[in-house]
C-alpha cells in the first residue's frame, strides 16, 4: 500500500522550513541489497560526506545504522553548530510498497529517506516499489533540494525514469548529485531537465545492460556445461572440479544419498526427516561463512525449506541432469543465444510474459548410479508430489512449460516439467513475492518481532519463524549472526500442524 501525505508528514518532529513551507531538502540513501547493512553503511557514508558541513546533517551521519535498527519508533538526535545546541527527539516512520520498505525521518528541515532496495526490479503491475515510495513522498513532502550520491540511487529503470520526473515537477526546485546540479525551477529549469532526463535515462540503460550482460554469461557458461552458481553452491553427493568448472558425483557419498532418498520417500515430519537426514551423513549445500566447511543438515534452521530443495534436486539424483532455469533479461525475445526463450500461455488482453531460458546440464552419476531403477523412481513420484503440493497447497508458482529442445534432450522431461526448482520451493520467485506483499495487511505482526539488545560479548535479536514461535538470534558482536534457540509459544493447538508437507 502507497503511503499516504499524512502518513509522510508524520515521518518528522516539527522542522524548519523555507520561506513558502517546503522542507529544505530529501536526502535519499539507496543500496540495493536488500540484507547486507555494511553495504548500506558504506553508501550512507558517500552520500552524506558531500553534505558535513552542514550541522544538522553531520548530526545524523554521526548516529549511524541506528534508525535502521527494527522495532525502533524513535531515536535523539543532537547538533552542535553556530546555532548552538539542538537536540530533539525524531520520530522514525517505515514505509512499505508491496515487499519494498524504507525509513523516512526528519531533523531540522532536512528529510532522511533510507532503503535497502532495488530500483530496477519491476513488479507484476510493471512499477517498482522504490520508485513509488520516492514519488509518494516527493509529492507529499515537496523538498526544495533532493540530494543523492548519483542519479543510479534515484531510478534504475528506464520504465520508471519518466514516472520520477513527473513526480518532481512543481515539488523540487533542484536536484543534487555529488557531481552536479540540475535545476527543475528558474530560468535553467529547461536545461537541468534536459541534462537529468538524459542521465536518468543512461543510469537505467546501464543497469539493464549488465542485467544483460550477466544473464548470456550464466547462459553460455551453463551451456558450455560449466556449473552457473560456483563452487559454493555444489549438491551434496558432488565434488568440485577445479578443471572442468563443475560439480562431478564424489563416490564416497553413494551409501549418504541413497539413504537420503530412502528418507525422503518416507512419511514423517520435517524435523524428523532433518535428523534422520544428518544421521545419514547428508551436509548442507553451501559451506559455513565462518568455517569454510560444510555442516551437517541439522545445523539448518529451517527443517520444510531443507526438505523442499532436496527435492527440487531430484533430476540431479534420479537421471544426473539438472535443469538451469534463469528469467529472461530481454523483454519481447523469443531467442537468445540459440536457446528458445519459453513463457506462460498468455490470455487476450494479457501482458507478455517475460519469460525464462532453461539450459541442460548433464553432472552424471557415479558407476552404478545413486540407487536402483525402483528406488529413483520411487523418489522421483515423491518429488513430483510435493512440488504439486506446494502449487496447490501453498501457493508457489507453477513452472513455465518445458522448451521443447529440452524435452527432446532429456532422460526424464516428465520431471523436468512438474519439479519446482529451488527458487520457487522457497517462495522467491515474483509472484509468491507479490502474494506475500499483499497479504502482509491484513496480518498481524508478532509484537516482539525485530527486539535487539546487547551485553558486554554478545548481540541478540529476537525473530518470528512460525505463527506461534520465535527463534532467539545470538553472535559475537561484530561477526556472524547464528541462532541460538528456538522458544516455543504454543498458544492455539488446532489440530497438529507437523506434517512431511505432502498429502
Amino acid at each position: 500500500m502507497t503511503p499516504t501525505a499524512t502518513d509522510i508528514r508524520r515521518a518528522a518532529s516539527p522542522a524548519e522550513t523555507t520561506a513558502d513551507g517546503r522542507p529544505l531538502a530529501l536526502i535519499n540513501t539507496r543500496e540495493s541489497d536488500e540484507h547486507n547493512r555494511l553495504l548500506f553503511d558504506g553508501m550512507r557514508e558517500q552520500t552524506y560526506a558531500m553534505l558535513s558541513d552542514i550541522p544538522a546533517v553531520a548530526a545524523v551521519q554521526k548516529l549511524g545504522l541506528a534508525p535502521l535498527d527494527p522495532g525502533r519508533e524513535s531515536i535523539v538526535v543532537r547538533a552542535e553548530g553556530p546555532f548552538g545546541v539542538v537536540e530533539r527527539e525524531v520520530v522514525i516512520h517505515r514505509l512499505q510498497v508491496g515487499s519494498t520498505r524504507a525509513i523516512l525521518f526528519g531533523f531540522m528541515g532536512y528529510y532522511h529517506l533510507w532503503s535497502q532496495a532495488s530500483a530496477g526490479r519491476l513488479s507484476l503491475n510493471g512499477t517498482n516499489e522504490f520508485t513509488e515510495i520516492l514519488c509518494s513522498v516527493l509529492s507529499s513532502l515537496r523538498p526544495e533540494t533532493l540530494f543523492a550520491v548519483n542519479i543510479s540511487r534515484l531510478v534504475r529503470s528506464p520504465w520508471q525514469a519518466a514516472r520520477l520526473q513527473t513526480a518532481m515537477f512543481d515539488n523540487v526546485d533542484k536536484v543534487s548529485t555529488g557531481v552536479a546540479d540540475f535545476h527543475l525551477t528558474g530560468p535553467n529549469a529547461q536545461t537541468g531537465l534536459v541534462l537529468f532526463s538524459t542521465l536518468a535515462m543512461a543510469a537505467a540503460m546501464e543497469r539493464d545492460w549488465i542485467v544483460q550482460r550477466t544473464l548470456t554469461g550464466r547462459v553460455w557458461r551453463a551451456s558450455q556445461g560449466r556449473w552457473p552458481f560456483g563452487k559454493v553452491a555444489v549438491p551434496f553427493g558432488y565434488k568440485w572440479d577445479a578443471k572442468k568448472r563443475c560439480p562431478v558425483p564424489d563416490r564416497k557419498c553413494r551409501k549418504s544419498v541413497r539413504a537420503m532418498m530412502m528418507i525422503l520417500c518416507t512419511d514423517a515430519p520435517p524435523e524428523e526427516l532433518q535428523r534422520r537426514l544428518a544421521e545419514a551423513g547428508v551436509l548442507t549445500t553451501r559451506p559455513n561463512r565462518r568455517t569454510g566447511e560444510r555442516e551437517t543438515v541439522d545445523a539448518l534452521a529451517n527443517a520444510s525449506v531443507l526438505i523442499a530443495r532436496l527435492y527440487s534436486h531430484a533430476g540431479v539424483y534420479v537421471c544426473g541432469e539438472y535443469l538451469f532455469r534463469v528469467v529472461n533479461a530481454f523483454r519481447y525475445v523469443d531467442e537468445v543465444g540459440g536457446i528458445p526463450v519459453s513463457r506462460y500461455p498468455a490470455a487476450p488482453g494479457d501482458p507478455v510474459d517475460v519469460g525464462e531460458l532453461q539450459v541442460l546440464m548433464k553432472v552424471g552419476e557415479p558407476r552404478g548410479g545413486w540407487a536402483s531403477p525402483e528406488l529413483k523412481d520411487r523418489f522421483a513420484a515423491r518429488a513430483l508430489e510435493y512440488s504439486k503440493w506446494l502449487v496447490e497447497e501453498r501457493g508457489r508458482t507453477p513452472q513455465r512449460p518445458l522448451s521443447p529442445t529440452i524435452a527432446e534432450k532429456s532422460a526424464r522431461p516428465a520431471l523436468h516439467a512438474g519439479l519446482l526448482n529451488p527458487l520457487k520451493v522457497a517462495g522467491r520467485d515474483g509472484v509468491s513475492r507479490e502474494r506475500r506483499a499483499a497479504a502482509r495487511g491484513g496480518k498481524t505482526i508478532a509484537p516482539l518481532t525485530g527486539r535487539r539488545w546487547a551485553d558486554d560479548v554478545y548481540e541478540y535479536e529476537l525473530k518470528t519463524t512460525h505463527k506461534d514461535a520465535y527463534q532467539l538470534f545470538r553472535w559475537p558482536k561484530g561477526r556472524h549472526r547464528g541462532p541460538l534457540r528456538t522458544i516455543r509459544a504454543r498458544i492455539a493447538r488446532r489440530g497438529s500442524r507437523r506434517r512431511s508437507g505432502v498429502k
